[in-house]
Order: C-alpha cells, then structure tokens, then sequence
C-alpha cells in the first residue's frame, strides 16, 4: 500500500472515530454513516449522513453512453464518510473550485434525523424526499447541497443523488448505438435504489417525493410520465421548470445538428456509423472530451451562421426522443392526443404535484444569452437596460425563429406590443425587464400553468400546487443580478434548505429575521407536502404567517406567493392572466391565421414547439 492510500485510509478512520459510528444493513450491505451537527438560527439538532454510497457501477468503457447498471452488493462495510466526486460537465458555464470530476459519481447522499437511531424510536418511520439538482442537464452536482437542516429540523429522510450530465448523460445518435437520456436513466436507478432500501435508514417508502430546481425541476415531471416508475414514488415538487419548457426538451435543430457535428469533429469522432462514432468517443479520455465540449458548446460560438441564430437555448445536450424513456415529445404528452401519452398520462395522474416559478426567473437566460448581443449592438452591459431598438430589431426575432421555431412576422409584432411598457416605452432599464418579463413568461410561466392544468384535469383526486417565488435575498447566494428587484433564477433554493451550503457558504447569520422566517415557512410547506400531500398540514405554520396554501383549479388558478411578511394577502389568483391568454390563445391564433393547412387551434403547442 503506497503513503497517499496509507494516509487517505487513516483520515478516514480518524475521521469516523471523531464522530459517532452509524451502521446500516441494507438490501445491498452494510453501510456506515456519522451522526452530526447542523445549525439553523442558533439553535443545534443531531443529523445522520451517509455520504457517498454508489448506486450504480462506474459508466466506464462499454457503459459510457449506455443505461446505468445497478451497483453490486457491498462485500464488506462500505463507509459512506465523504460526498464523492462529481460528475463530469462543461464547467466553463460556471466554474465550481474545490469539486473533483470523475466518470465514477453516480452515487447518493443520505441525511436522517438523528432521532431515527435512538433505541426508543426503532419503528418510527419518516417520509423520503429525493432531491434531483438543476443545472440545464449541463452542470451541477448534489454536493452543492447539505440536506441536514431541512432533514434535521423538519422530520423528514432526504437522499441527494448525482448523474450524469452533457455529453455523458444525453449524447444521442437518434438509433441504437446511442438512444441518449442516460441521466434521466441514472435518476431512475437511484429512486429504485431509495426505495428498495431507505427503510433500513428509518425511511418509509409508501411516503417518497421526488423534488429538484431548474433542470431537476424538469427531471421530476420526466419522472413522472416515466410509466416505470409506477409506484415508486407518490409526489414531486419542481421548482422553476416543466418539461414544456423550451431548454428542458432538446429538439433536432439547424444548430444542434451543426454543435453535435462540430463536437464529434473535434474528436476526430465524425463518421457516418453510428456505432463508429460511439465506440470512437468511448476511446476518448474526459479531459479530451471535456476540452471538445469547451471549445464548442460556448454560449455564443463561431458556427459560421448568422449572429442572431447564434442565439439558442436548446443545442446543449439534454432529454431527448429516445423511444423508450420518451416515446413521444413532452407537448403530445401534455396535449394527451396521441395514443402513447395514454400510459405517460396514467403515471402523471397518480401523484400530486406542487411546482412553481421565481418572479424573474429568467433572467439567468437572458444574462446567458442576451448580455452579449447588447455589448455588440449597444456597447454596455445587460445591466444598463436593452435598447429598445435592439429588443425589436434583434432579440425577439432571434426568440421567435430560433427559440419558439416560429417564422411568423406577424408574431414579432405581437411580441413587441404585448411586451412594451407604454408608460415609457424606450427606456432602457424597463426594456430589459420587459425582456426578462417576456422569457421567463414562455420559458417558467405558461409551461408551469399549462402543465397543471392539464394535472387538474387528469388526477382530479390529487393535490395540485402553484407558488409564486418573489423575495430577493438580501445576501448574495445562488445566481445573483445586482440589477434585478425581484427574485431570480435558483434564489428560492437558499430558503428551501435552511440556508444550508448552496452554491456559497452564507449561512442563516446573514439572513434577516423576516427571511428565516420566510425559510421556516418553505421548509414546513415543503415537507409538508411530502408527509400529506398537503404543504399546509400536518404541521401548522399559523405561529409564523396567517396563510393557507389553496389548491390549484382550472377556474381560479389561486397560488400562493412566497415572501417576506406572508399574510391571507399572499394567495392570489390566475398569475398574469393576460401573458398567459396572450401565449395560450393569441399566438396560436396567429399562425393559424398566417398559415392556410396550419394545425387547429387546440392542437398548437402553447410556447410554439414543432
């Protein structure tokens, strides 16, 4: 055994003696946690972690580009004591010091109530939540994430899993050689895993929510139209993300074909076999591949087109058709026309569902993507506003043709007119909120109502959910836009979690009393629902705001909004009713008009898919 295994092995043992010893038997073996400590506004509870326990066998050699293979049991006592390694991604979109990529992450992290292990409490049970990180299926980890307070504080077993993401996770060929969607697999493998065996952590698995943010958002909804997860998990909650959403469904495009094509050039990958190009890209290392994906997949990447298609959202890999997993894209899905959304729509309808949008929640992709047109046309950042001639001239028709795949001039017009504040109508800084306005409307919004509706409708003996998320910290964490007022993208995530490590380590010190406040009401809300379905009972949240949670219907469409000072006031009804007929009935109306054999009405898709 050489120094560096010498040393690693006594720092784990060292480690494991400093704290208190847990050991599990599982179906799978026998696992040791630690019990610790977390902290929320002063006040200390006991937590157990088990960190780190593999799920599946490492996606290497043959399994790259292949579904994930269940992990073998543990020969001897697998000592679940750090986090792991995360898995490869294209971190140049937001470069995270101090993680280590490997190919080998797909693994899981567990965090139980330090109750669950005491003698007298042997046949208490807790409810699950599984928590699927965001990230645009392009980057993120679950180390991002220390589930011990919400675990600790509020009763609850929550596991934090990796996948795998890009090219690792949704490389397609569009055949056999590579169907794609293998992160969507892995996701799958690990609630199989939880449920299989989280009742030997104390957990009950009658009672297990899926939940997730942005891209794990849109991974919970994929999760539940997957008709093989049929009774393996009873709800989800989605923060900021359905699979309407343009980012969350890579269609087959003039730019994706030409990013694909350029990744596999610069790999010496290209050929015209299929299996050619996968066995080519398994011989390559993640440091080549990695290198590829820098050079090509930029925000703004030489692609020999025109400047404004160099604006698209959707040419990163992500969730694709694979005919398996999807048989059939989200928006059929959604329309439940088509015969194959007959199963996807069974499995939709057997869980209740709580999902919901930040106030300015695009403004992530509009940073993205729209900073750099502004510096080229404008000469200034994002930050000074958007010239009213830019937003007209350049950016809404580079959405409309290349985002909506919509060349309808007429749509342009209605864009522009329906997204101008009139009031001053070329000022720059209310241009760009109109801009963020406007994508976080097609992108969040309408995708989130469209996709409860249609849960209303289908599982009418579920709990269906909305909230509005609108505070803005007063501290940095998440993705942070100095020149927003209002929320941004991933800015719920801090109060979800109790202030937990999320991205920066802030902690509830710096938090307002009327924000940790706002934190106790999410997390009692959030893991309310997992208990009940119900985010308003069994715990009742009366001592911190006068507000009751009401379910979503089709002719209110009442939802609540998260912020500091909560009262009755807080529950409102059907957000943004004219941007939501405006995309739902207008637009459709307009290329029905502009397009003599187009599709009937019903039948065109609400944010202008194919």
């Amino acid at each position: 055994m050489n120094a560096l295994l010498i040393l690693s092995w006594t720092l784990v043992m060292h480690f494991a003696t400093a704290l208190e010893t847990i050991i599990v038997h599982s179906k799978v073996g026998t696992i040791a946690g630690f019990r610790d400590n977390v902290t929320f506004n002063g006040e200390s509870r006991g937590i157990v972690k088990f960190l780190g326990i593999p799920y599946a066998e490492a996606p290497i050699g043959d399994r790259r580009f292949s579904k994930p293979v269940s992990k073998a049991p543990f020969k001897s006592t697998y000592h679940a004591l750090n986090t792991g390694v995360s898995c490869p991604a294209n971190v140049n979109f937001f470069p995270t010091p101090g993680l280590t990529y490997d190919e080998n992450c797909l693994n899981l992290d567990i965090y139980v109530p330090s109750p669950a292990f005491q003698s007298e409490n042997t046949n208490v049970t807790y409810p699950v939540m599984i928590w699927i990180y965001g990230g645009g299926f392009i980057i993120g980890t679950k180390t991002y994430y220390d589930a011990g307070i919400i675990s600790s504080f509020h009763d609850v077993i929550v596991v934090t899993i990796n996948y795998r993401l890009s090219v690792f996770g949704f490389l397609s060929t569009g055949d056999s050689a590579s169907p794609g969607n293998y992160g969507l697999w892995d996701q799958q493998l690990a609630i199989k895993w939880a449920h299989g065996n989280i009742g030997a952590f104390g957990g009950d698995n009658t009672k297990i929510t899926l939940f997730g943010q942005s891209a794990g958002s849109a991974s919970v909804f994929y999760q539940a139209l997957y008709p093989g997860n049929k009774g393996l998990f009873h709800r989800i909650i989605g923060e900021s993300g359905t699979p309407l959403s343009l980012w969350a469904f890579a269609e087959k495009s003039e730019i994706h074909t030409k990013v694909q094509t350029r990744f596999l050039t610069n790999l010496n990958c290209m050929h015209a076999e299929s299996s050619v190009i996968i066995n080519c890209l398994r011989s390559k290392s993640v440091p080549e591949i990695i290198k590829a994906l820098n050079i090509t997949t930029g925000i703004h990447t030489d692609l020999n087109i025109t400047f404004d298609k160099a604006i698209d959202l959707r040419f990163n890999f992500g969730p694709m058709l694979d005919r398996e997993f999807l048989q059939i894209s989200p928006d059929k899905i959604f329309g439940a026309r088509d015969p194959k959304a007959q199963d996807p729509m069974s499995m939709f309808s057997s869980v209740d569902v709580m999902t919901g949008v930040n106030s300015m929640d695009s403004s992530i992709y509009v940073g993205f993507q729209f900073d750099a047109v502004i510096n080229y046309y404008a000469n200034h950042s994002i930050a000074k506003g958007c010239p009213k001639s830019v937003f007209d001239t350049v950016i809404v028709p580079a959405i409309t043709r290349n985002l909506l795949y919509l060349d309808v001039p007429a749509i342009d017009n209605a864009i522009i007119h329906e997204y101008t504040d009139w009031i001053d109508p070329d000022d720059d800084i209310r241009v760009r909120d109109k801009l963020v306005e406007l994508a976080t409307d097609f992108t969040f919004l309408v995708p989130a109502i469209k996709t409860l509706l249609v849960h209303t409708e289908h599982a009418q003996d579920k709990g269906t959910f909305l909230y509005k998320y609108s505070h803005k910290p007063t501290f940095k964490e998440g993705i942070d836009n100095d020149y927003l007022t209002r929320a941004s993208h991933a800015e719920e995530l801090a109060f979800v979690f109790g202030f937990a490590p999320i991205l920066s380590p802030i902690g509830s010190k710096n938090a307002t009393h009327e924000e940790i406040t706002l934190s106790r009401i999410m997390m009692t809300m959030w893991t309310n629902f997992a208990k009940s379905g119900d985010p308003n009972k069994p715990v009742d949240i009366s001592s911190f705001a006068n507000v009751t949670w009401p379910r979503f219907d089709v002719r209110d469409q009442k939802y609540i909004d998260f912020d500091v000072n909560m009262s009755e006031h807080s529950v409102k009804s059907r957000w943004s009713p004219d941007k939501v007929s405006f995309w739902q009935k207008v637009v459709p109306s307009i290329i029905q008009a502009a397009t003599q054999h187009g599709p009937g009405l019903n039948a065109i898709p609400i944010v202008g898919r194919k």
